[in-house]
């Protein structure tokens, strides 16, 4: 059985709240009411049109929100509704906390509905970054070894990169750890 210690994502900051509770209902509703006025058959309109953006909706979520963060004796994982994500200990070069990220824009990312999910351009890495959080402030980078940077949003940064420190000096693996 396999011993994985959890930590819980940090609270979403305003903008996700505001995206995923009112904006993202808003373009649900909006559409379908408009689809339904056009047409004259609201019932069946609603029902398509509303049905698709709902799924939209929920595939956003099982995709773009990070459920947990875990540790285990051999990789760091970020845990999403569909799927995971692992870092092997092995690749991590460095982890730290940090204060905030500056990211320049959306390469190929979701930042509103449930979180910030994939990969942003970070103006403090100057590079293309995969990002996993629930917040922008209060994170935590990891850099791996294919010079790879990850930036997290654990509710305790700080036990979190202890905690992962721990891991890669009992393996003895990782670089600079700070």
């Amino acid at each position: 059985m396999v011993n994985i210690k959890w930590f819980t994502p940090a609270p979403r900051d305003i903008l996700i709240r505001i995206s995923t509770y009112i904006v993202g209902p808003v373009i649900v509703l909006i559409p379908t009411f408009i689809a339904g006025a056009n047409n004259g058959d609201w019932v069946s309109t609603m029902a398509g049109v509303g049905g698709v953006l709902l799924a939209i909706y929920v595939i956003a979520y099982l995709f773009s929100s990070v459920s947990a963060y875990g540790i285990d004796a051999d990789q760091l994982i970020i845990r999403k509704p569909v799927g995971a994500i692992s870092i092997p200990y092995s690749q991590i070069i460095s982890i730290k906390s940090i204060e905030k990220l500056n990211a320049g824009f959306k390469v190929f990312a979701n930042a509103g509905l449930f979180g910030y999910f994939g990969l942003f351009f970070s103006e403090d890495d100057n590079k293309t970054v995969g990002v996993y959080a629930t917040r922008l402030k209060q994170l935590v980078r990891i850099q791996i070894a294919n010079s790879k940077t990850y930036y997290l949003s654990p509710a305790e940064p700080e036990k979190f990169v202890e905690a992962v420190k721990q891991h890669l000096n009992q393996n003895h693996q990782g670089g600079e750890k700070s």
